[in-house]
């Protein structure tokens, strides 16, 4: 019975998913339904199809359509990337799907990898003077700061507090000017880590800080309704416990990133070889050369190999 439980339990952390993918706001152009759970390793070619692109994966996944092919290709995207925690606090009008597998983030860095540097995005936070730095580079280096009834959290105690609510201002400031950045074709990500809240024994700033997260998401979500009719938003989540599985395979090749040959190494290959073909032909015609070299009787080698023959003869 015990040897059960624990062949269940390593089944279940191998095929257990790195978090979620919500569907927070979907264009008229597509239509999500709920399905079985996506591998996370296809969340950017989902994503990638969502904005109307060819995709070079093959997958029986069956939670997108495309209503109207000919509007996709205007269809903007923004994707919530949150590091730390599985789920975020529940909302009924979202689409939720189990991330199986890891590799959600590599995926998303293939997608990004297939776009126009010019129409993509991306703020990472998780990074808290990088992402400031992002952030100012797109919208100016003055934002608006929130008063927040804070409760759990301790900004004014805590580096790690300080940089969250930083970086809830700065969502919130992103929410209010989406025009700046979020054009037809545009993809839109900020990634968020919560991972710093968790190293707290108490559950309480970890739990006040997914609800703050929700609000800010929540603000964006509604202002991108008014905004535009052809907005994809889509929220992923990542648990901390994956992170070493993440690192443990980051030299694993992405599966759907194409091959493509170094064009230099047949060049490579044919003087290495050329090369070594000539360095044995010179040597062979050296070693040759001093094998059948007669010397003579005036040279060195003949004065010594003729006196160690006459001292054995005298012997």
């Amino acid at each position: 019975m015990f040897r059960f439980i624990v062949i269940f339990s390593l089944a279940f952390a191998l095929i257990s998913g790195d978090g979620l993918f919500s569907v927070l706001v979907a264009p008229e152009s597509l239509e999500f339904k709920e399905s079985i759970e996506l591998e996370s390793s296809h969340v950017g070619d989902v994503l990638l199809a969502a904005l109307g692109h060819s995709v070079s994966s093959v997958s029986k996944w069956m939670g997108m359509y495309v209503v109207d092919p000919f509007k996709v290709a205007v269809n903007s995207l923004v994707v919530i990337v949150v590091q730390g925690v599985k789920d975020m606090v529940d909302t009924a009008e979202r689409i939720k799907y189990d991330l199986k597998g890891t590799g959600a983030e590599r995926s998303l860095n293939y997608m990004t990898r297939q776009l126009p540097n010019d129409s993509v995005t991306s703020i990472n936070f998780t990074d808290h003077r990088r992402g400031r730095n992002q952030f100012h580079s797109l919208y100016g280096s003055s934002h608006i700061s929130f008063k927040r009834n804070l409760k759990e959290l301790l900004p004014h105690q805590y580096w790690s507090h300080r940089h969250f609510i930083d970086e809830l201002d700065l969502l919130e400031n992103a929410a209010n000017n989406l025009d700046a950045i979020l054009k037809p074709s545009h993809v839109v990500i900020f990634t968020i880590s919560l991972s710093p809240l968790m190293r707290v024994a108490r559950n309480g700033p970890i739990n006040e800080a997914k609800i703050l997260l929700g609000a800010t998401i929540e603000n964006m979500k509604n202002a991108i309704r008014r905004r535009n009719e052809s907005v994809l938003m889509v929220q992923i989540t990542r648990d901390q416990k994956d992170d070493s599985k993440n690192a443990s395979k980051s030299n694993v090749p992405n599966p759907f990133e194409k091959i493509t040959e170094d064009g230099d190494f047949p060049a490579l290959i044919n003087i290495v070889v050329w090369f070594s073909f000539t360095f044995a032909l010179v040597l062979a015609i050296i070693c040759y050369a001093i094998a059948t070299m007669d010397p003579g009787r005036d040279s060195v080698l003949y004065r010594v190999t003729t006196l160690k023959e006459f001292t054995k003869k005298k012997i």
